[in-house]
C-alpha cells in the first residue's frame, strides 16, 4: 500500500512546471514562435506557459504578473534590445527572477532573441539559450535555433522534475560553497553522478563517452549541456565536484593544457575532494600528450601530481588501433566510471548488504517516479518510436552498456534483487529481462502502473496464450518466427515484413490472447506463465528442431516484455523487432 507522502510525492511530480514567459511587446512573435516548438510538452502535461497575454480582463495587470513570477518554477528572459530598454522587464523582472534563481526556487534561463550587447547584465553569468550563444535571428535556419532552444529547456525541465517534490520547492541560497558547505542534496535524492572537466575543443569526444556513461546509468555534468540551464556557472561547478558528483573524468588533452579555468578551478576542486574523501575517483584520460607531460605540467602548477591516478590512454590518430579496438576502449572507459561511481553512490546512500537497487531506464521523454540509483538514459539513440537504433548503435553502445550494467550490479549488490521502471520499445525491455535472465540468480522486481510484478511470483495456471504453429518444408530449418501479442494483433504486420526480409524461415509461430488488450495479462502470476510458455517454445525450436535463430516480434505490456527476456537463457541466437513508422525492423541481437 502506498503511503500517503508516497502519493503526495507522486501527485507532485505529475503536476505541469509553470513556465513564465518575461518578453518585450515587440518580441511577440518570436515568444510564439518559442511557445509552438514547446507544444508538445504542453499536451504531455509537462508544462503550463504563462504570458501578459493570458491575462484576463478586469484583473489587475501587475498584480498578475507579480503572481505569476513568484510562483513560476521556471522563468524564461527572452532577451534582445527591446527587452533591455524596457524598465518593468529588466529592472522589475529580471530582478525578481534573479533573486528566486539564486534562492533556487526557480530555474531562470536566458534565450538571445536578437544581437545585443548583455554583457554586465544581472543574468550575464547565466547559461543561455541557443546552446552556442548564437541569438535566434542570427542563425541561417530559425527552426534549428528554436529546436536548440526547445531541447535546453526539455533538459532544464527533466531535471527539475526528477526532484523530489521537497528540493524543487526548498528556497535556500546558492553563494559560492565554502570548503565544508553541506551537499546541495542528501544521498537519496539523487543518482549515481560523474562531473566531465575537458577543454571545448574536444567537444566530441567528450559527447561521444558522455552518451556511453549516459546508457549505464550514470548522470553526467557537462557545462554547457548538463549543468542546470541557467545557472551561475564557477559555483554550480565547485558544487558539482565537491559535494555532488561520485566521481570526475579529466580530458587531459593539449587543449585542455591551455585552459585557465580548468586548472584554476575545477583541477583543484578534483583534488581537495579526493583528500577529503579517498573514495572519490578521479579518472584522467589521456589523448595527445603522455604521463611524464602531466606530472611535468601539475608540477609546475605546484598541484598534485594526476599522472599517479590510474588513468587511461585515448587514441588520437596517431595509433595503429581499429575502430573495433577504439571502441572497445571507449567502452572500458566508460565501465570504469560506471563502477566508480556507483561504489561511492552506495556509500554514500548507506547501503548495506540487504539493499536492493532500482534501475530505471527509458527511451521516451519522462521522469522517473521516485531517484533511482542508475538512471539508462536512451533517449538519445532511441528517441521513441520515431528512431530505432542501427545494428552498430546496438553492437557499439547499447547492448554492451547492459552486459556492464548486469556486472557491475552482481559485482556490488550481495542481496541479489532489483527493482525496474522501464519507459521505453518493447526490445529494449526483452533485452533488459535477458541480461538479468533466471540463470543469473538476480530477482527483479517491475514497477508498473498499478502493481509490482516479480520474478519471484509463481506462475499461475490460468489460461495460457493461443499458440498457431507453422511449418514450412521450403524454408531455412535453422531459422524460426516467433510473435507474441496480448494487446493488438500482429499476425499481417510480420507477415508483410517476411514478404521483404532476404530470409524464409521454416517455423513460424503465433502466440496471441483470446482477448486482446491492454488487460488481457491479468497479474505477474499470469504473466509468469506467459513468459514461461515463450521459453518453452524457444526451447523446442532450439533444443529439438535444430534452429539457431529465432526473429521474435512483440506486442505485449513492457514489464511481460521484461519478464519473457528473463526466461530466455542463452538458448540461440534472437533478433529483437520494432514496429516503427508502419513497419517492423529489427534493432538489434540477443546473444
Amino acid at each position: 500500500m502506498m503511503s500517503t507522502e508516497g502519493r503526495q510525492q507522486m501527485s507532485e511530480s505529475q503536476r505541469p512546471i509553470e513556465l513564465f514567459y518575461s518578453y518585450a511587446q515587440p518580441d511577440e512573435a518570436l515568444r510564439e514562435e518559442i511557445e509552438k516548438h514547446l507544444s508538445h510538452l504542453v499536451q504531455q502535461r509537462q508544462i503550463t506557459p504563462w504570458y501578459q497575454h493570458k491575462i484576463l480582463p478586469g484583473t489587475y495587470s501587475v498584480q498578475e504578473i507579480d503572481r505569476h513570477l513568484n510562483t513560476a518554477q521556471i522563468i524564461l528572459l527572452l532577451i534582445s534590445s527591446d527587452f533591455l530598454a524596457s524598465d518593468y522587464c529588466y529592472r522589475t523582472e529580471t530582478q525578481r527572477a534573479i533573486e528566486r534563481h539564486k534562492a533556487q526556487s526557480a530555474c531562470v534561463i536566458p534565450i538571445l532573441l536578437r544581437p545585443v550587447d548583455w554583457e554586465g547584465t544581472p543574468f550575464a553569468e547565466l547559461e543561455p539559450l541557443p546552446s552556442n550563444r548564437k541569438p535566434i535571428t542570427s542563425w541561417s535556419n530559425q527552426d534549428e535555433a528554436l529546436r536548440d532552444v526547445a531541447l535546453g529547456i526539455r533538459r532544464a525541465l527533466e531535471k527539475f522534475k526528477a526532484l523530489p517534490a521537497g528540493v524543487q520547492q526548498e528556497v535556500r541560497p546558492v553563494e559560492q560553497p565554502a570548503m565544508n558547505q553541506p551537499p546541495a542534496s542528501n544521498g537519496l535524492q539523487r543518482w549515481a553522478t560523474v562531473f566531465f572537466s575537458y577543454a571545448h575543443e574536444d567537444t566530441e569526444l567528450v559527447r561521444d563517452l558522455q552518451l556511453r556513461i549516459n546508457v549505464r546509468g550514470i548522470a553526467s555534468w557537462r557545462d554547457v549541456d548538463d549543468l542546470p540551464t541557467g545557472s551561475l556557472v564557477e559555483g554550480e561547478i565547485i558544487r558539482a565536484i565537491e559535494h555532488d558528483a561520485d566521481a570526475i573524468a579529466l580530458f587531459l588533452t593539449p587543449s585542455c593544457l591551455q585552459s585557465d579555468f580548468i586548472w584554476r578551478v575545477e583541477v583543484p576542486a578534483a583534488l581537495r575532494r579526493h583528500k577529503r574523501d579517498p573514495h572519490f575517483h578521479i579518472v584522467p584520460l589521456l589523448q595527445g600528450i603522455s604521463f611524464a607531460e602531466v606530472q611535468q605540467f601539475c608540477y609546475n602548477r605546484k598541484l598534485a601530481d594526476l599522472s599517479r591516478f590510474n588513468g587511461i590512454v585515448l587514441a588520437d590518430g596517431t595509433t595503429s588501433e581499429t575502430k573495433q579496438e577504439q571502441n572497445k576502449k571507449r567502452n572500458d572507459v566508460a565501465r570504469r566510471i560506471l563502477q566508480d561511481a556507483f561504489a561511492l553512490h552506495l556509500r554514500r546512500i548507506h547501503a548495506d548488504h540487504s539493499y536492493e537497487p532500482s534501475i530505471y531506464l527509458r527511451t521516451f521523454v519522462s521522469a522517473p517516479r521516485s531517484i533511482p540509483d542508475l538512471s539508462l538514459d536512451w533517449q538519445k539513440v532511441i528517441d521513441g518510436k520515431e528512431h530505432i537504433p542501427t545494428a552498430q548503435e546496438w553492437e557499439e553502445i547499447l547492448w554492451p552498456a547492459l552486459l556492464d550494467v548486469k556486472r557491475t550490479i552482481s559485482e556490488k549488490i550481495p542481496s541479489h534483487r532489483i527493482h525496474l521502471f522501464i519507459k521505453g520499445i518493447l526490445p529494449v525491455a526483452i533485452a533488459l529481462g535477458f541480461v538479468f535472465r533466471e540463470t543469473c540468480g538476480i530477482a527483479l522486481l517491475l514497477e508498473g502502473q498499478k502493481e509490482i510484478w516479480s520474478t519471484e511470483t509463481s506462475p499461475s495456471e490460468q489460461e495460457l496464450l493461443h499458440c498457431e504453429w507453422t511449418y514450412n518444408d521450403q524454408g531455412d530449418q535453422q531459422i524460426a518466427v516467433i510473435g507474441v501479442a496480448t494487446t493488438l494483433s500482429i499476425k499481417q504486420s510480420i507477415s508483410e515484413t517476411l514478404s521483404v526480409v532476404n530470409f524464409t524461415p521454416a517455423y513460424c509461430i503465433q502466440l496471441e490472447s483470446s482477448e486482446l488488450s491492454g488487460e488481457s495479462v491479468r497479474d505477474a502470476a499470469h504473466a509468469r506463465a506467459i513468459a514461461q510458455q515463450v521459453r518453452h517454445i524457444c526451447r523446442k525450436l532450439c533444443d529439438q528442431q535444430r534452429v539457431r535463430q529465432i526473429h521474435l516480434f512483440v506486442a505485449i505490456p513492457v514489464e511481460l516484455a521484461v519478464l519473457i527476456g528473463h526466461q530466455l537463457n542463452a538458448l540461440c541466437s534472437i533478433t529483437l523487432y520494432e514496429y516503427s513508422k508502419g513497419s517492423y525492423q529489427p534493432i538489434g541481437g540477443l546473444s
